[in-house]
């Protein structure tokens, strides 16, 4: 990404903490667990699908940084998600 944007890995690096605050590894972690997030919302996704789509090798480490990261491990986030989501069909 350096070499398209013709700047060196440390300049990346610095722009990105700069614009977002997070160290480069860290902001991509959080764009992985925000995609991850979104996908979890899906009733037909798995958690395995999930973790391998947002490229996480281990599901047992995607389940610990996301239970870090939202306070949830993915499996009671996509729980609490269907039933929030069964609740607001019910009341319509």
């Amino acid at each position: 990404m350096a070499d398209k944007m013709a700047m060196s890995i440390s300049q990346l690096s610095r722009k990105i903490n700069g614009i977002t605050g997070y160290t480069t590894i860290s902001y991509v972690l959080q764009l992985k667990l925000n995609k991850a997030k979104t996908m979890l919302e899906d009733d037909n996704t798995s958690i395995t699908e999930v973790s391998d789509a947002c490229g996480f090798y281990y599901v047992s480490y995607f389940s610990r940084v996301f239970k870090k990261e939202f306070g949830l491990p993915p499996s009671e986030y996509k729980k609490s998600i269907q039933f929030e989501l069964e609740n607001s069909q019910e009341t319509k």
